[in-house]
Parts: C-alpha cells; structure tokens; sequence
C-alpha cells in the first residue's frame, strides 16, 4: 500500500493563497454589485470589495518582506510547487470568494442573503487556514497564518456588522 503524503507549504504559499482568497472575495462582491440597483446596496457590496482588495494588498506586502528561507520549499515535498496547485486549493478550500459563491447572485439575492453567505464563506476560511497549521512549518508561516486567520475573523465580524446594520433599515 501506498503511503499518502501530505504537501507542506512555506509562508510564502499560504499568502499566495491569501491573496488569491482575497481576490476571489472581491471578485464576488463586485459581481454582486453588478447585480443590484439599489445606490446603498451597490456602495456597501463595492466597499466590501474595496476590503478585500486592501486585505489582498496587505497579504502582499507581507509576502514580499519574507526572506529567502521563509520561501524554501520544505523538505516533505520535494516536487516543484505550482501555481495552478495553489490556485486550485485556493479554490476548493478557502471559503471566501469560491466561484460557487457567484451562483447564488444570479438569482438575484437580496443583501442580506448575500451577506449571509459571505459571513459562511469566511468562516469556511478561517477553518481552511487553520486546517493549514499543520502543514506549514516553521515559527514564521504560523504566524503568517495566524495573522491571515485574524483578519478573516475580521471580516466576520465586519460582515456581521453589516448585517446588523441592514436590519435596522429595515
């Protein structure tokens, strides 16, 4: 029988994936955004999408002041990482920003829906990341993850805000 390995990933990976999460989300939210008339509806998905590209930013930055060790593929796997991998992982995993996420707008959610399952979709993340802890080694790429999980757990917590928000209007 065949042993299963597992791939491991170095800070730099996680924050690729990071950034394309982020990407994806604001994607999703512009998209949305589209999809609706309504001027408060349409300014609150864009500045979601605004948060998501400023958190991919961020996720960049992060990445570009890792050193070179914090880049070296670890020793577990010693096949060439690819880009397509990450993406892939990214999204079958990560919650946020997951294609899947724009079927639901094609039928016209209200707000609210659509807020709903951006909060699901986030909390998938979260779950996704921590999942990753195991698989990334070295002091740096956990706090790398763990700063990635705290600002998800941001963005729960700013979607919930809306939500709030969005009852009391009504």
């Amino acid at each position: 029988m065949k042993a299963t390995t597992h791939k491991r990933f170095n800070a730099d990976d996680v924050l690729r994936m990071a950034e394309r999460a982020e990407q994806n989300a604001a994607e999703v939210y512009t998209k949305a955004a589209d999809l609706h008339a309504d001027t408060y509806d349409v300014a609150l998905l864009l500045a979601l999408a605004d948060m998501e590209y400023k958190h991919k930013e961020m996720f960049a930055a992060m990445r570009e002041r890792l050193s070179d060790a914090d880049r070296e593929s670890p020793k577990a796997d010693p096949y060439l990482k690819s880009t397509l991998e990450l993406v892939e992982m990214v999204y079958a995993r990560a919650g946020e920003g997951r294609p899947f996420m724009v079927r639901p707008l094609a039928a016209k959610a209200t707000l609210q829906e659509i807020i709903q399952h951006a909060i699901m979709g986030e909390l998938e993340t979260v779950a996704f990341y921590d999942s990753l802890r195991a698989l990334v080694p070295g002091e740096r790429g956990k706090k790398n993850l763990d700063r990635i999980i705290a600002e998800e757990k941001g963005h729960v917590v700013a979607l919930r805000q809306r939500l709030l928000e969005l009852e009391a209007r009504q």
